[in-house]
């Protein structure tokens, strides 16, 4: 996730009643009518006694954005029933919301129901054809069908709309290799994983569609441009040893290696008080890292 969606789910726990640590209070004013509900008294118990401090008034300005980044939490977490909830409550005010309504087709497909995800898509992209969310879940369900060509069709229209984000990138690489456009799908790899990655992936596509000599090349393109990649040397050896056997259809070896991904930048926090406080660390990324760093460590750039 990012730092930004990070900040806003701080944000919601922040506004939570009942965080550890807290007693929450409601006290009426000196004269006797009922103060603001926002603006509670909380007590900080430590053990050796407590303070009180007075909230100031506040009102939620955007009450249904907040339910959406809860919905998008629940989502992220597994919580699939409450992120469904959610999703339809921002629904219920705002029918053309596409953001909620994608997310509402993600849940649907990680809920094993892709006929209701794609109709959900179907109706954001009536509201937006050239949202980059819709059209990139819109491409993933259609090569979880194996639909390549349509998939190819969706994820550029996403990639188009939001060229910096690598995820839509490689999976717009693995469809164009499935449809046997390999040098724009080492365009794609080479500007989400880059070059090497980017080889030993279409090689390994290529390898499960049974096209051998084409995944034998693509594994030495990849040890060309980095010899350390020892994956695509397992692999390049291990089809030698199939072809020079007699055995190329069998089975791969066990365990076999994924495809490479894009690194996804995360943020870690620790607590820093009763009240939740964080501080937030940017994510690395380990391909950057210093090999003189002192110490044996390895640092990356944030």
């Amino acid at each position: 996730m990012d730092t930004t969606r990070l900040w806003s789910w701080v944000a919601i726990g922040l506004l939570v009643p009942g965080i550890t640590g807290c007693a929450w209070s409601n006290k009426t004013a000196q004269n006797g009518e009922s103060k603001n509900p926002f603006a509670h008294n909380v007590s900080y118990a430590d053990g050796n006694g407590s303070e009180e401090a007075d909230f100031p008034d506040k009102k939620v300005e955007n009450p249904e954005q907040l339910k959406l980044i809860y919905a998008q939490w629940m989502e992220e977490v597994g919580n699939l029933d409450e992120a469904r909830s959610h999703y339809l409550a921002v629904l219920e005010s705002q029918p053309k919301s596409v953001e909620a309504i994608v997310g509402l087709a993600r849940v649907e497909r990680l809920r094993g129901k892709p006929s209701e995800a794609r109709a959900h898509l179907e109706q954001a992209l009536a509201i937006n054809p050239k949202s980059a969310d819709a059209q990139f879940e819109m491409g993933r369900l259609h090569a979880n069908n194996q639909d390549w060509s349509a998939a190819v069709k969706a994820l550029s229209i996403a990639s188009a709309g939001r060229p910096e984000d690598t995820v839509i990138r490689h999976q717009l690489g693995v469809a164009l290799v499935h449809t046997g456009e390999i040098n724009a799908a080492q365009t794609q790899f080479a500007q989400s994983v880059g070059a090497a990655a980017g080889h030993y992936n279409t090689a390994l596509i290529l390898k499960d569609l049974h096209q051998l000599d084409q995944a034998e090349e693509q594994l030495r393109l990849a040890l060309i441009k980095d010899p350390k990649l020892v994956e695509a040397q397992r692999w390049l050896v291990e089809l030698q040893r199939q072809r020079s056997s007699g055995a190329a259809a069998q089975s791969a070896p066990t365990n076999p290696a994924p495809l490479i991904e894009p690194a996804i930048a995360t943020a870690s926090y620790r607590d820093l008080g009763p009240m939740g406080t964080v501080e937030v660390v940017p994510a690395v990324h380990l391909e950057s890292v210093s090999p003189a760093s002192p110490g044996g460590e390895r640092h990356s750039r944030p």
